[in-house]
C-alpha cells in the first residue's frame, strides 16, 4: 500500500486529486490510500502524519504549501512532493525542496498520470533501498572509521591531498565533515556504482542531491559547488543519464 496526501484549502481541488489518485489506482491496480488536510497546519496536527507522496497546494491561507515542503524537509528527505497550483512562477523555488514537479490546476488526466507514475517509482526505489538496509561506505577519519550512508553524503572534496567527506546528519539535521585519506580518483572508483559525478577536479557530488545546474555552479540545497569547464560535459551527461534510469523530473538548467 502506498500512502497519499493531499494539502489543499480548495474543497473542489482536493475532490479532484482524490479522484484522480482513487481512478489511477482503480485502472493500474495499486493499493492507494488517500487522506486529504484542508491546510497545512492540519496535516502537522496529524501525529500520523508520514505519507509516501504528498500532493502540495501553494497558495494557501496560514502556511503556504512551499514553507510546509521546507518544514517536512527538516526531518524527511524521501517523501516524494508534487505541487499542484496555478502560481507557476513559484515552480523553480520547487527545486529548493527537491519537488517531483508541479501539476497546473484544474488538474488534467495525463500529465497527472504521468507525476504519480514517476512518483511510485521514487516511492518503490526508496522501500527498495530500506529493505536493502542502504549502502554504506568506510570513512577512516584520523583513528574514527565512521559507517557512512551512501544517501547521506552530499559531496566528496579534495583538498591539500586530503578527501572531505560532507554527511547529512539525519538526526539533527545539520551537517558533518570527515577527513580521510585518499584521492579523488579512489573516491570516484568506489561511489560512481552509487550516483556519484565529478563536476570539478576538486568535487564528486552525489546526483541525487543536485537541484540546479547552472555554467558556473552545481546546486545542491542550500549548497553550491563550482563546475570545472573541463567536467562540464560529461557531468551533465552523466547527471542526464543517472535521471533517465531513475525516470524522474527536470531540474533547472
Amino acid at each position: 500500500m502506498v500512502r497519499i496526501g493531499i494539502v489543499d484549502d480548495e474543497q473542489r481541488a482536493r475532490d479532484q486529486i482524490r479522484a484522480a489518485v482513487e481512478r489511477y489506482g482503480s485502472e493500474h491496480g495499486v493499493d492507494l490510500q488517500v487522506d486529504t488536510f484542508t491546510c497545512a497546519g492540519s496535516y502537522l496536527a496529524d501525529a500520523e502524519h508520514y505519507y509516501d507522496i504528498l500532493f502540495l497546494d501553494i497558495d494557501m491561507p496560514g502556511m503556504s504549501g512551499m514553507e510546509l515542503a521546507q518544514t517536512i524537509r527538516l526531518t524527511n528527505r524521501s517523501m516524494v512532493l508534487i505541487f499542484c497550483t496555478n502560481l507557476q512562477q513559484f515552480a523553480v523555488n520547487g527545486y529548493e525542496v527537491s519537488a517531483l514537479g508541479f501539476l497546473v490546476k484544474p488538474i488534467d488526466w495525463y500529465p497527472f498520470c504521468l507525476y504519480l507514475k514517476r512518483a511510485l517509482h521514487a516511492v518503490a526505489r526508496e522501500r527498495s533501498l530500506r529493505a536493502q538496509g542502504g549502502k554504506r561506505i568506510l570513512v577512516k577519519d584520523g583513528s574514527t572509521a565512521h559507517m557512512v550512508d551512501v544517501s547521506d553524503l552530499v559531496y566528496v572534496e579534495v583538498r591539500k591531498h586530503k578527501l572531505l567527506y560532507l554527511v547529512e546528519d539525519r538526526a539533527s539535521g545539520g551537517e558533518a565533515t570527515f577527513q580521510a585519506r585518499g584521492s579523488m580518483r579512489d573516491a570516484a572508483a568506489e561511489l560512481v556504482a552509487f550516483g556519484f559525478a565529478r563536476c570539478s577536479a576538486s568535487y564528486l557530488v552525489n546526483l541525487s542531491r543536485v537541484t540546479a545546474v547552472s555554467s558556473m555552479n552545481v546546486q545542491l540545497g542550500a549548497r553550491s559547488v563550482p563546475i570545472g569547464r573541463a567536467f562540464k560535459d560529461d557531468f551533465k551527461r552523466e547527471l542526464a543519464r543517472y535521471l533517465a534510469t531513475r525516470e524522474w523530473g527536470p531540474l533547472q538548467q
